[in-house]
């Protein structure tokens, strides 16, 4: 069976008002979706807890990655997750802000 993978942001609160000057500041989950690539039937989503802080907080930036049974996300604020493209289950993820230190582009 041949899979879609994608990257998407949904807001609990808050109202997306591009800022381009500024930092808008949501909650909300970032969600990594895989579809059935025929029918468009959701097979697996996983999501996490993603505050925004950024000027344009319309969701994540990159697409996933699909190698070797795995998929690979990368979201806005620096999550970086590894799942079994099969299950969706997390093999490993990092936080590039908190494991390295790393800046966020805001």
């Amino acid at each position: 069976m041949t899979s879609i993978h994608l990257l998407d942001y949904v807001k609990s609160d808050g109202e997306f008002k591009e800022n381009l000057l500024g930092r808008s500041n949501l909650q909300g989950k970032e969600r990594v979706l895989c579809f059935d690539a025929a029918g468009g039937t959701l097979l697996w989503k996983y999501e996490y807890d993603c505050p925004y802080k950024i000027s344009y907080p319309a969701g994540p930036r990159c697409t996933p990655t699909v190698h070797a049974g795995k998929v690979y996300a990368l979201g806005a604020m620096g999550n970086l997750f590894c799942l079994d493209a099969a299950k969706g289950t997390v093999l490993w993820s990092k936080d590039f802000p908190k494991d390295y230190g790393a800046a966020r582009r805001t």
